[in-house]
């Protein structure tokens, strides 16, 4: 699951879909589910969180990267988005623990970049 904390102009639908104006401030909170019991995974210390933005789920060019340590909080910058289209991108998050265990805890979704008028 993805939250909203913070920012005034992203929306993050029940599907994953997460619409940001352009050029704005996000933070976004992740909250793991271990889909074996049902139960919450508590994201531990030294687990690595990472959120990644490119044009289609292939496409080799990063477009945003964010990865964050010990924590499922991403705060999403101004700058990190201002050189973006406004369009349509893919995007999924990944834990990866300290054993070297990676899981994609959020599958590629979609990640709409909004029109703004003041930049």
């Amino acid at each position: 699951d993805i939250a909203r904390k913070g920012g005034a102009m992203i929306t993050v639908g029940t599907s994953g879909i997460i619409r940001l104006t352009r050029g704005d401030t996000a933070r976004l909170e992740v909250s793991v589910t271990n889909s074996q019991n049902g139960e919450p995974y508590e994201i531990r210390a030294d687990d690595t969180v990472t959120l990644t933005v490119r044009r289609t789920a292939n496409d080799p060019t990063i477009q945003m990267q964010k990865t964050v340590v010990g924590s499922g909080s991403f705060y999403i910058a101004p700058k990190d988005t201002q050189h973006m289209q406004f369009q349509k991108y893919v995007y999924d998050i990944q834990i990866t623990t300290a054993a070297g265990d990676v899981y994609t805890v959020i599958p590629p979704s979609t990640f709409e970049v909004m029109e703004e008028v003041t930049w």
